[in-house]
């Protein structure tokens, strides 16, 4: 069976989006007869995503690859020799293997090589356009993130935009929103927003405060919800209350 090797240079600390997209994109390629392997660099914490990635015929690597360090290169070696995949697709690799991978993966046979640009820092320097420009396709997850790839120089003809999306079975439930609003002292009648990030100012949580702060007058029913920041090890909640949204900013925490 053909393999698609997926270089993620990520630890997966819970079941995310990037989690479910690459689950998803495993089902997908082995009904059109490809078996996938995910690298990363230590082994996820979620019991259920393994469970689901074990269901869907998808094998682990677990490899670290994604530092900037040259060490990381023997070791990326070692897996493509191993492996033997058709097709490598990157999401989070750097420093010298981004930089060698497509020399890497011409030596060894590999037909398609991918890589997949996940926020605006990553292609905002301009050396990495070098090794891009040697992929057979380079993917932004936002016309924002293709427009600075074009910007670097990126070869215009391998440059597409491809959003990861929600995936999965999408019902409303007057139940789990009772639950919910319940758990967080929501009232039933507020709007609430909700946001899902990690604790980085590249995600732009304190814009978000600032917007919300900025509409409390005009719409004091408006209620805000996070997931994926842990408020004890944040300043963000801390931002909220200085800002006067304090009680009406609601910590969901890390979870799946």
């Amino acid at each position: 069976m053909k393999t698609i090797l997926h270089l993620t240079g990520m630890h997966s600390l819970k079941y995310g989006g990037v989690e479910r997209y690459l689950l998803e994109l495993a089902k997908l390629a082995r009904l059109k007869g490809y078996r996938t392997v995910l690298q990363y660099e230590s082994h996820p914490h979620s019991a259920a995503y393994l469970h689901e990635l074990e269901s869907a015929g998808c094998d682990l690597a677990i490899a670290s690859i994604g530092s900037s360090c040259i060490s990381s290169v023997p070791r990326t070696v070692d897996l493509i020799k191993s492996i033997k995949p058709e097709i490598i697709q990157t999401h989070f690799v750097r420093g010298y293997v981004h930089l060698l991978l497509p020399l890497l993966a011409r030596c060894f046979g590999v037909k398609q090589l991918l890589a997949m640009i996940h926020g605006f820092q990553e292609p905002t320097r301009a050396w990495r356009r070098i090794p891009l420009n040697r992929y057979s396709r380079v993917i932004g997850v936002s016309k924002g993130v293709t427009k600075s790839l074009r910007a670097i120089g990126i070869i215009p003809e391998i440059v597409s935009t491809h959003y990861l999306g929600l995936f999965g079975e999408r019902v409303r439930s007057e139940t789990e929103r009772d639950k919910y609003r319940n758990e967080f002292g929501i009232p039933r009648s507020a709007v609430v927003l909700a946001c899902i990030a990690f604790d980085s100012q590249l995600k732009g949580v304190d814009i978000l405060l600032e917007a919300i702060a900025g509409l409390s007058e005009t719409h004091q029913n408006l209620h805000l919800l996070i997931v994926g920041i842990n408020p004890l090890a944040s300043q963000f909640p801390s931002d909220a209350t200085n800002l006067g949204i304090g009680k009406r900013t609601h910590w969901a925490g890390i979870r799946a």
